[in-house]
Parts: structure tokens; C-alpha cells; sequence
């Protein structure tokens, strides 16, 4: 795991507010929205319904561009993942 991204999580482990996300990550904060479509929404289809509220309990921070293929490699070497070390 990257170095930087490693520090911003662990501030998620203390009761101060976490760091500003690492560049290339973009804030989903936590709440409530419908997802779905309505029963009634033409050209919806049946995977999409019913609508429901879905409610995120915590913020979350995905990167904002897609994953590279080298990316996904390097994140499935063990020897690119260090042992998280806990404070």
C-alpha cells in the first residue's frame, strides 16, 4: 500500500478528524440517497428497481481515476502490500 495512503487511513483509527485525502482520491461522504428507479420510469429495468434509500454511516475515499493494470498487479504482490504497523 502506498506509503501516503497508509498515514491518511490511519487517521481514521484516533478520534481526531482525518488529513485531507491524497492526491488522486475524492470524498463520498457519508449519508443518505436513493438509488434505483422509480416503478414507473420508462426504459428502467428490472435490476434497477425497487428504488430504495441506501445510507453510507462513514465517509469513504475512492480514487478518482481508474485503476492502471500495473496498479492491480502491483495490488495483488504480497511484497507490495507492507504489514500494517498499528500506533
Amino acid at each position: 500500500m502506498d506509503a501516503e495512503l497508509w498515514v491518511y487511513l490511519e487517521g481514521f483509527l484516533s478520534a481526531e478528524p482525518p488529513p485531507p485525502p491524497p492526491a488522486g482520491f475524492v470524498q463520498i461522504p457519508a449519508g443518505s440517497f436513493l438509488m434505483g428507479a422509480p416503478a414507473d420510469e420508462l426504459g428502467s429495468r428490472i435490476d434497477e428497481r425497487p428504488q430504495h434509500t441506501v445510507t453510507l454511516t462513514r465517509s469513504f475515499y475512492p480514487q478518482s481515476t481508474k485503476v492502471t493494470n500495473q496498479q492491480h498487479l502491483e495490488g495483488h504482490r504480497p511484497e507490495s502490500c507492507g504489514k500494517p504497523q498499528m500506533a
